[in-house]
């Protein structure tokens, strides 16, 4: 097996803990002009571009291509997913063919499968969340406190993957845009979101800051 976008790399099949996920080959190496060739952008620099209220709906959009993407919707490019990176900083430079071939500046959100075995260099660090899984709304009353979350399981399953936290005023986007109905069950949903990871023992959970950075759709 090869890398799906430049067909370049060996691809193994690794089995961890009863689930599958490919790896390439240690030493093989992504063409030139493949995405996975460029490195990641830092966590902290991803994190103060995606927090740039004026970025918001251009991180919007990118997440709606990368969830039609996984859907089968559409052929999206993946360089969709490079940034230019200047002083430590995101810029808005758009990215061209031409910026691509001299990879001057140029870096990859860092991305990571919901569906796939976590590891420490996938926590407490901003990149783009994504998977095709079974979602499960739910609103919880605690005291004076409303606590909103989505859980994500295995499609078909109840194993449940991780969660995604926000506050009632994100909350309030999410319900309207997604028809979110509190512990109802939507099957074969693919979802995309930019945060960080956090683990609580064997608990995995991410906070939403805000509702564009977020996207499901389904089938």
């Amino acid at each position: 097996m090869f890398c799906p976008m430049c067909h370049t790399p060996h691809i193994g099949l690794v089995i961890r803990d009863g689930t599958y996920f490919f790896r390439t080959y240690h030493g093989s190496e992504h063409d030139p002009n493949c995405l996975y060739s460029f490195d990641p952008v830092s966590s902290n620099t991803f994190q103060e571009y995606i927090l740039r209220e004026e970025n918001q709906n251009e991180l919007h959009v990118k997440l709606q291509r990368f969830v039609y993407r996984l859907l089968n919707r559409e052929n999206i490019d993946l360089h969709n997913l490079l940034l230019h990176v200047q002083n430590n900083r995101c810029t808005n430079y758009n990215i061209n063919h031409a910026n691509i071939r001299n990879r001057r500046d140029i870096r990859r959100i860092p991305t990571k499968s919901i569906t796939a075995p976590f590891n420490n260099d996938d926590l407490n660090s901003y990149m783009l969340f994504y998977g095709k899984v079974d979602v499960l709304y739910s609103i919880k009353e605690n005291g004076t406190n409303t606590f909103h979350n989505i859980y994500f399981y295995k499609r078909n399953r109840s194993e449940l993957l991780c969660s995604l936290s926000f506050s009632q005023n994100v909350a309030v986007h999410l319900e309207g845009n997604y028809n979110l109905i509190p512990n109802e069950k939507k099957s074969n949903i693919g979802v995309a979101f930019y945060s960080e990871m956090i683990r609580n023992g064997q608990f995995l959970n991410a906070r939403l800051t805000h509702s564009k950075l977020f996207f499901m759709d389904s089938q």
